[in-house]
């Protein structure tokens, strides 16, 4: 039975639409399942989970017309729907030499796969006689003499090869070692134990089988199909890539600090070991293998198929950055099959709480997908992973210069890809549509400060911030600009700081605009410092908080102007002693010219950033309710705070009031 339509499940709960559909759904669940059980409940309440307790199709359906239909429930699979199975068509194994064995469907799908990627290398390496060939389509033209053909024609061979003789091809050799080291991946086993497993595998197999022996000789089966992973050196303080014009230098160029690490001098002859190292995985290969493999090709071809909400945001291609986009290099949108990406990057540790380590990987995902695989781990692709042990800070733009490179060379000039899915070869071009991070990433990808006296990413240098003088922190007001000009709250100043607001709402930049601003900002990478930090003597004392520190400054100087009987100089408390010496570089709203505008499109985008709510209203949500429940470690509602409002003069009956003894 047809699957019925459904728009239905977003139209008026009391309109006839809505009606007419909840009766097909019902039809639809009859006829596929059966009318006399139970199920779970789609409607806006149970949301399918209530209890997990099951109804009838006739207390299902008043459910519905009362509650309304579950607007996320897409695809009915708890109703009778079959989700969608990626389904390879393979065709029949080539014949090769010698092979006169039967092949399962596994051996037909993974000679089908080779054949693809074989297709797709070829293109790499201008072969364009591949594509001539009419025997190409049934895995004829596979064989070769030389370099990688021999290679893919040994993994035919082993993908169709019986594991023992008298298997009769139910399994074979490849899927096997295949399956074993998928195995050992989800575990998190080690070599030792593959070894040891294939070794006693092999005595219970009857005698002539083809299993390898050791682990080593199983990866080396798949090694011709690994993805290539470039190392590149880096030094520690993140001044530099040695590559391109550093390429051949030994030390960094700026700060003069070697490349390697020390050498054991009992060693005068071992290896060097470079003192920090950046992995890049390449983009282009990643997709030319995504449209190698048929069903991937298949997903990745549906974005112009995919229906647009003009009310609601199911997939990105209903953004206004999608619209744009295509409206603004219509060349790029003629082409379907152009590839559309965003980028996330965050740091974490890999090593737990105990040790302290930073990491920072840079993930790209494939937006041509659909809304069921577009976040999907699968086809999340790490491009680059960037060590620790700190983070990278706003010198992440150093480790970024590779991608890109890649990602402008696949703007302007493109990839020759095989699409497994239509059996044509293309020009792959793609576009970076956007980013995503947290705020304090925010603030190292884009150049623009998340903290300090330019804290706010929307008011850039119209940012209305003042001093916290006990709280030690900069508070951002001048909310009610973005108000209307008659709306009460501007005049109410006892319920904010204090004082009337009448300015307007500062105007968001353009990219040209932005890009003229932030040209101007001189950045130096590296993590260099202005003066020796005081550290601790060997008493083992602690080192001053910020507060004691100035506490100290303080107390000296009055010390000294007694002995010398000259004027105290005061203190300005309005803002931090640390911001009178800032140099001019810091007093602006961006830190750096971001790199991402090295892209020819990056500054005509509508949208360049966009920022993960989870994480800020997490930490908001904790603070709010840590305040309101006055818990110790969340909570902002303290003897500094009550002091600022008292200075600032609102909030009076939240003033401290002095006790007597």
């Amino acid at each position: 039975m047809s699957i019925p339509g459904k728009k239905w499940m977003g139209a008026e709960r009391k309109s006839s639409e809505f009606w007419e559909g909840v009766q097909s759904f019902i039809r639809f669940t009859k006829d596929t399942v059966g009318a006399d059980k139970l199920f779970l409940c789609p409607c806006s309440k149970c949301k399918l989970f209530a209890e997990r307790k099951q109804y009838s199709l006739e207390e299902i359906h008043l459910h519905l017309i009362k509650n309304g239909f579950l607007k996320t429930y897409r695809t009915w699979i708890h109703h009778g729907e079959q989700p969608r199975t990626n389904v390879v068509n393979v065709n029949q194994a080539p014949n090769l030499p010698g092979n006169r064995v039967h092949c399962d469907d596994s051996g037909r799908g993974l000679v089908n796969m080779f054949c693809d990627l074989k297709r797709r290398i070829d293109l790499d390496n201008h072969m364009e006689d591949c594509f001539n060939d009419p025997n190409q389509e049934s895995g004829d033209n596979v064989e070769g003499d030389q370099g990688d053909d021999i290679n893919y024609k040994k993994r035919i061979e082993d993908s169709i090869q019986p594991l023992y003789p008298s298997c009769d091809g139910k399994h074979t050799k490849l899927p096997t070692i295949i399956e074993l080291l998928s195995m050992k991946a989800r575990h998190n086993c080690f070599d030792a134990f593959l070894t040891e497993l294939l070794q006693f595998m092999k005595t219970i197999l009857p005698a002539g089988n083809t299993l390898p022996a050791t682990a080593n000789k199983a990866k080396a089966m798949i090694e011709t199909f690994r993805l290539k992973c470039e190392i590149i050196h880096a030094f520690p303080n993140d001044c530099v890539l040695y590559r391109k014009d550093y390429a051949d230098m030994d030390e960094c160029p700026n700060c003069k600090a070697s490349r390697w690490k020390p050498v054991d001098k009992k060693k005068p002859h071992a290896k060097r070991v470079p003192m920090k190292k950046l992995r890049y995985f390449s983009v282009a290969e990643r997709l030319q293998r995504m449209f190698s493999t048929p069903w991937i090709a298949e997903l990745l071809n549906c974005s112009g198929n995919i229906e647009e909400s003009s009310t609601h945001m199911r997939h990105p291609v209903d953004s206004p950055c999608w619209k744009f986009t295509d409206s603004k290099w219509p060349e790029f949108y003629a082409e379907k099959i152009n590839v559309r990406l965003g980028l996330a990057t965050d740091g974490f540790n890999p090593f737990g709480m105990n040790y302290p380590h930073n990491c920072w990987p840079v993930m790209l995902v494939p937006l041509n997908l659909p809304t069921s695989h577009c976040m999907a781990k699968e086809f999340t692709m790490l491009t680059l992973l960037v060590p620790g042990p700190t983070e990278p800070g706003h010198n992440i733009d150093v480790y970024l210069q590779p991608l890109v490179d890649e990602l402008k060379e696949l703007w302007s000039v493109g990839k020759l890809t095989y699409d497994s899915h239509t059996k044509s070869k293309f020009m792959l071009k793609e576009i970076l549509m956007w980013c995503v991070h947290d705020f304090p990433s925010y603030g190292h990808v884009s150049g623009c400060r998340t903290s300090g006296r330019f804290g706010c990413p929307v008011c850039g240098e119209k940012t209305d911030a003042i001093w916290l003088k006990n709280g030690r922190k900069f508070s951002y007001m001048g909310h009610r600009r973005f108000l209307p000009a008659d709306h009460p709250f501007r005049n109410a100043k006892e319920k904010f700081d204090g004082i009337e607001e009448h300015g307007d709402a500062p105007c968001r930049l353009t990219g040209a605009q932005l890009l003229t601003k932030i040209n101007s900002v001189q950045t130096e990478f590296g993590k260099f410092t202005s003066r020796k930090e005081k550290t601790s003597n060997s008493t083992g004392k602690r080192r001053l908080t910020g507060v004691q520190l100035l506490n100290t400054m303080n107390r000296v100087r009055t010390e000294s102007c007694r002995k010398t009987g000259k004027r105290k100089q005061t203190v300005d408390t309005s803002i931090p002693p640390n911001m009178k010496k800032r140099s001019v570089y810091t007093s602006t709203p961006w830190s750096k010219r971001s790199i991402l505008f090295d892209l020819p499109y990056w500054e005509d985008l509508l949208v360049r950033h966009n920022l993960d709510v989870m994480h800020i209203e997490k930490n908001f949500a904790e603070i709010f309710f840590g305040t309101i429940m006055d818990n110790k470690d969340k909570n902002k509602d303290g003897i500094p705070a009550r002091k600022d409002l008292q200075i600032l003069k609102i909030k009076r009956n939240l003033w401290l009031k002095e006790r007597g003894p």
